[in-house]
Parts: C-alpha cells; structure tokens; sequence
C-alpha cells in the first residue's frame, strides 16, 4: 500500500506514543472514494512486529492503546510464572511456551507441554497454574 509517511501525527496522544515508542512507523493514505484519509502504524513490542492498518486517526490512537495494555498483561503473566513464554496470535488466542526446551515431568510423571493455549487470559494463566502446581 502506498501512502505518505508522517513524522509525528498531529494529534498529541500519538505524539506522546511516538515519544515512548521511539520505533513506531506511521503513514496516511487516501483510498479512491473516500472522502479523509485512512491511517497506518507499524510498532515492535516484546520483540515481534504488530500493524495497525486503515483505520481512522482516533481508532489507530484506540488500537495502539490496546497493544501497550496488551502487552503489560503478557509481562505480567511472564512474571508470575516464570519460565514461560507467552503471546497472543493473531487468531487473538493466548499461547504459552516453556522456555530452555528439554523434557520436563511433573510429579506425578508426566510430561509438561511445550505450548499450551487458551481462548481467554484467565484460561491460560489457569493452565500454567496446574503446571506450577504440579512441578512444586
């Protein structure tokens, strides 16, 4: 798609975002047949690259304020159980992945997943729970 790249858009909650994400891409373009133009980003966080793509200025504001929250509750789920590594797909489902490899049994003998996933957040964090618990 072609556009024209902007610098620092106008309105100063994206302004702000580009001050604490420093490696945010932002571009407008004007499809035929309508009347404004339609908004672009493209932004890394947790090391993986996520796109906003045509939407209005307040919607790419709404969009990026929801991959920021989204990305504490992946650190916090990180933090509270530690060894995992956890994302969201782009089918919006909650992943986890066991972190070093190797083979791990849990008391009872048997084998903790290497990648677990979950249709919710408390889903997910349920199932690495009972894998916490089994492995204590």
């Amino acid at each position: 798609m072609t556009g024209t790249a902007l610098r620092r858009p106008a309105r100063p909650d994206l302004g702000a975002y580009c001050d604490a994400h420093p490696d945010v891409t932002f571009w407008a373009s004007l499809p035929a047949g309508r009347a404004g133009p339609m908004f672009h980003a493209t932004v890394r966080l947790r090391g993986h690259e996520h796109e906003v793509s045509q939407v209005s200025e307040g919607m790419l504001a709404a969009a990026l304020a929801d991959l920021d929250r989204q990305a504490a509750v992946l650190d916090a789920i990180e933090a509270q159980f530690p060894g995992w590594r956890v994302w969201r797909s782009r089918a919006r489902r909650w992943w986890a992945t066991r972190a070093g490899g190797g083979r791990r049994v849990n008391d009872g003998g048997d084998r903790v997943p290497m990648t677990v996933d979950a249709d919710t957040e408390d889903g997910l964090r349920a199932q690495l729970a009972g894998y916490a618990e089994a492995a204590s």
